[in-house]
């Protein structure tokens, strides 16, 4: 029902739909951040390709509305730390302790400037609680000696 209803809307609005995640009907649309990928600058570029043609709707731009992603995911766990620094790299030092190659599974993080805070920030997605525990995040990025030497936690 869910399916049938998302088609008729789609071409109802004249809307070019993606299906994202676990909704997703192919291991390549997965990844919101590959079918952002463009942006709305892009996204007419984007339709005349058929890799991104769209799981249902037109194939053809709404200048108006865009386009719509939509998908079922895992509970999804925010996590942002404020340091107490403006230094971008001492948040990016972090970063490879807190990403998949740093042995932690379902963990997307950047470091970035945070000018409404005057401070640099790591900003952490725990995207699957089942592989990477809360707990584990905090013990094995902030809580390693190399980075408490290195860093002033700012409590909020």
């Amino acid at each position: 029902m869910c399916w049938r209803w998302l088609k008729e809307s789609a071409l109802n609005f004249l809307l070019p739909v993606y299906l994202y995640n676990e909704s997703a009907k192919s291991a390549d649309r997965k990844n919101l951040g590959d079918l952002r990928s463009g942006e709305y600058e892009g996204l007419a570029q984007k339709l005349t390709t058929p890799t991104g043609q769209p799981d249902f709707g037109p194939s053809t731009m709404n200048e108006r509305s865009g386009a719509l992603i939509i998908g079922a995911r895992k509970i999804l766990i925010a996590y942002n730390i404020n340091l107490n620094t403006k230094e971008v790299s001492i948040a990016k030092r972090l970063l490879p302790l807190a990403r998949k190659n740093g042995g932690l599974a379902a963990v997307r993080a950047i470091g970035w400037y945070m000018p409404e805070y005057h401070c640099a920030q790591v900003s952490t997605n725990l995207v699957d609680i089942g592989q990477t525990l809360c707990i584990r995040y905090l013990i094995c990025v902030l809580l390693s000696p190399k980075n408490m030497e290195q860093i002033q936690w700012v409590a909020n």
